[in-house]
């Protein structure tokens, strides 16, 4: 049985509120629980730990929660409302249909279903049955610009882009190229790998101080319909460009509870996992077409039990959050810090009725191993 970590120091908890105060100002809106949940029941082979989920709305109107089962090459289908498992799309490993190791996925309707791998620059166009239609070496841009992966992660929330015929997706960093592009593009006719001219921004900073490529791989992307929006994990500018990147906006947007994002101690003193989950930075951000407001994730400085697994805790949404609301001109308009051990904010998605946030971090006292659990919260305006 999982135990139930200490609290939050007296003197970290009154520092937040003090800050929060302070900003007062710019509470328009704020993030409250309702009484909305989503259970999603897991069999034993299918594990809470979770890193590519996405919702579907199908060309009928049915909604379904998808996410990968972590422990196997499958991605399992629930109906949104009911919770019902009705399918399990399994790709193979090997043979004519195989794909190798899934790890992530993007699903345009259920006879076309993009599949990327965990270490293959080859993606895999499936149907509902795991049958290979077509594959994409995006390997090697037309300029001579090689690109080793692209992951299509929730976890890192960088979803695939399908706009005027192209697919947009993020490409790992490689810290020994220059120029270092974040994005991709495939054209869906021909096939042709292009190269969007926005560069890693945090490339040289990292390479100097940690020389530690993971600190800016690091990075959410997502689009409003007319804008791709970048948040660096450990930066607290985001940046904003239309489809061609041709010209990039950067804005502050400063976490009232992170004075300063600390990176360059994550490899150079301590237990790197420790600091990892200790060290305050920035999570995903997320665009809410429902409400025409984004959500930026923000870690606050902690600390954790020395008995604690790190790596799990990282993985499961660390220790405490708080989400950002930003308006469609990237003002913060509200910030919600959110309690210590019961949501992870690595697993959330976003519907009609509000933002969802998993419940199911392993230190919740009412976690279950049998069943994945939202939290419906619901964007108010503050009186």
């Amino acid at each position: 049985m999982r135990y139930i970590a200490l609290s939050l120091s007296f003197i970290l908890i009154i520092s937040l509120f003090d800050c929060k105060s302070a900003h007062s100002s710019r509470d328009d809106y704020s993030l409250v629980k309702t009484d909305n949940t989503l259970t999603f029941p897991l069999d034993s082979e299918t594990s809470t730990l979770n890193m590519v989920l996405f919702p579907y709305t199908d060309g009928i109107g049915e909604e379904y929660l998808t996410f990968q089962n972590a422990r196997k090459n499958e991605i399992l289908i629930y109906e949104m409302n009911t919770g019902t498992l009705v399918r399990k799309i399994k790709p193979a490993l090997e043979g004519p249909d195989g794909i190798d190791r899934l790890f992530g996925y993007y699903i345009k309707d259920w006879d076309n279903i993009y599949v990327t791998t965990i270490s293959t620059s080859v993606m895999a166009l499936i149907d509902s049955s795991a049958k290979v239609k077509d594959r994409i070496d995006f390997g090697k841009g037309t300029d001579g610009l090689i690109t080793g992966y692209s992951h299509t992660t929730s976890f890192l929330y960088r979803p695939i882009v399908i706009h005027n015929n192209k697919m947009f997706i993020v490409r790992g960093v490689n810290m020994a190229m220059q120029p270092n592009p974040v994005s991709i593009t495939i054209d869906l006719q021909t096939k042709e790998v292009g190269v969007l001219p926005f560069d890693y921004p945090l490339a040289s900073a990292s390479n100097v101080k940690t020389k530690n490529s993971q600190t800016t791989y690091y990075l959410s992307r997502c689009f409003d319909g007319a804008n791709f929006i970048y948040s660096f994990y450990y930066d607290e500018d985001i940046y904003v460009t239309l489809p061609e990147h041709q010209s990039v906006r950067k804005i502050p947007v400063v976490s009232r509870y992170i004075p300063k994002v600390e990176y360059d101690e994550i490899k150079t003193s301590g237990d790197p996992m420790k600091n990892a989950v200790e060290n305050p930075n920035y999570g995903n951000l997320i665009f809410d077409p429902y409400r025409d407001v984004y959500y930026r994730f923000a870690y606050p400085k902690n600390e954790v039990d020395m008995n604690d697994n790190f790596r799990e805790l990282w993985n499961y949404g660390r220790k405490i959050f708080s989400v950002m609301i930003l308006n469609r001109d990237f003002q913060v308009i509200g910030e919600t810090l959110f309690p210590e051990y019961i949501y992870n904010p690595g697993v959330v998605f976003v519907n009609k009725d509000g933002l969802y946030i998993s419940a199911s971090h392993f230190k919740n006292p009412e976690y279950s191993d049998d069943e994945l659990k939202f939290v419906c919260f619901r964007l108010e305006k503050n009186k």
